[in-house]
């Protein structure tokens, strides 16, 4: 995250009276990551750029977009929590010309600014990005795919004969409700921690070598599973 957008965490943090420790427990996250946030040497992922948004009461493009940290705080119409009134600053016209108006409730914002079409489109893709695996999560556990899998082994098996390698389908189980269960965890690193890729590659090895007879070299896409979980352990997450 750059030192910009870092500047205006830390000023909203403190306009809103809230400890480093305090907001961290609020997101749900470690100290350090607020910290790291606020110094610009980590970014908040989307779910928690949403969770900052409404915390703050502010717009996903008040925390994303050019306004500085001073500007923004007389947009929100209030002067900051440890300034008082005596040295509560003076709002440029232009900021308050592009205040973000809140409705009744505190987490519905309202932008007005000339750059609500791109406010619009951050927003979208942010819900999206976080509202739609987690549905897609519930949908796939809803679903009965053990038993679509069962009825579709024994029709194939009954019809056909085709009992082999059909049988390869019981393993997509575990991995069918182990993949929507990670789509249903609160932050990226879960999600992806989360993944049986283990299972794909069992998978995908078991179906090149029963269907075409290549086991070699596609044993190496077992070099991949500790490889992918090990990246995903280290990036650095926003």
């Amino acid at each position: 995250m750059d030192l910009f957008t870092a500047k205006k965490l830390t000023a909203l943090r403190k306009h809103n009276g809230l400890s480093q420790e305090a907001l961290a427990e609020k997101i749900g996250v470690s100290r350090q990551a607020i910290s790291k946030w606020e110094r610009g040497e980590a970014s908040p992922d989307t779910e928690n750029l949403l969770s900052l948004s409404k915390i703050y009461s502010v717009s996903l493009d008040d925390l994303l977009g050019d306004r500085t940290a001073d500007e923004l705080l007389c947009a929100i119409g209030n002067a900051p929590a440890e300034e008082s009134e005596n040295e509560a600053r003076e709002c440029p016209a232009e900021g308050k010309a592009q205040a973000v108006l809140f409705s009744e409730e505190k987490n519905a914002p309202v932008s007005r600014s000339s750059d609500s079409a791109a406010s619009e489109k951050i927003a979208e893709i942010i819900k999206r990005e976080t509202a739609d695996l987690p549905k897609l999560g519930r949908k796939m556990l809803r679903f009965p795919f053990f038993l679509v899998a069962i009825i579709g082994y024994l029709a194939i098996g009954f019809s056909i004969k085709l009992w082999h390698p059909t049988w390869l389908v019981f393993l997509a189980i575990p991995a069918y409700y182990l993949c929507a269960v990670s789509f249903m965890q609160k932050t990226e690193k879960k999600m992806l921690l989360l993944q049986p890729v283990y299972l794909y590659a069992i998978i995908v090895f078991l179906l090149f070598g029963l269907l075409l007879n290549i086991w070699h070299p596609t044993w190496l896409i077992f070099l991949a599973i500790p490889a992918y979980y090990w990246f995903v352990s280290f990036r650095k997450y926003q």
